[in-house]
Order: structure tokens, then sequence, then C-alpha cells
């Protein structure tokens, strides 16, 4: 590997280490392993389909029937504002699979 390669790889673990360590010290942030199991009852009662729920490496959708929701969600400024947030992307991803 070239010195190039070993510095980059060295600063980007530093950034991505330090913004992981950032967004689990938010109090407002709400994690999908955390709400997981209340979001898979709450999409197979919208739905009435055996719908499983999967972390999203960027915003998220729907394939089948697997519903794909952000890792962890932090913009407002509650908990619970924030997992009325999971809730309505799941509604959204539920009409969406719905109508195709």
């Amino acid at each position: 590997m070239d010195l190039d390669e070993l510095l980059f790889g060295a600063v980007a673990k530093f950034f991505k280490r330090k913004s992981k360590q950032k967004i689990l010290a938010d109090k407002n942030a709400i994690f999908l392993n955390d709400i997981k199991s209340r979001l898979t009852i709450l999409a197979r009662a919208i739905t009435g389909e055996s719908i499983e729920i999967f972390p999203a490496e960027k915003e998220g959708g729907y394939k089948n029937l697997n519903f794909f929701l952000p890792i962890y969600f932090n913009e407002f400024n509650t908990v619970d504002a924030n997992f009325e947030f999971y809730k309505f992307r799941l509604l959204f991803l539920s009409i969406q699979k719905e109508l195709n």
C-alpha cells in the first residue's frame, strides 16, 4: 500500500470514529435497533403482510416485503419527534408499496 493510501485511510477512520461518537452522545437521536420491533409490528398491521425492517445505507426504501430505514435519526429536537419521523417514513413506504 502506498503512503497516500495509508494516510487517507487513517484520516477517514479518525473522522468516522469522531462522528460516530458525536451521534452516540446526542440525547435526541433515536436508533433503529431500539425501535425495530415496534416498527415491524406497526408495518405488518398497516400492510397486512409479513414486512421485515432492515437498516439502510442511505435514506432507505422498500423491496418486496423488506423496508429499509435509516440506522439513526436525530434531526428534530426531541426523541419523540424523531420517532414520529420513523412512523411517517413507515407509512410513506407502505403507501408507496401499495401504489407500486
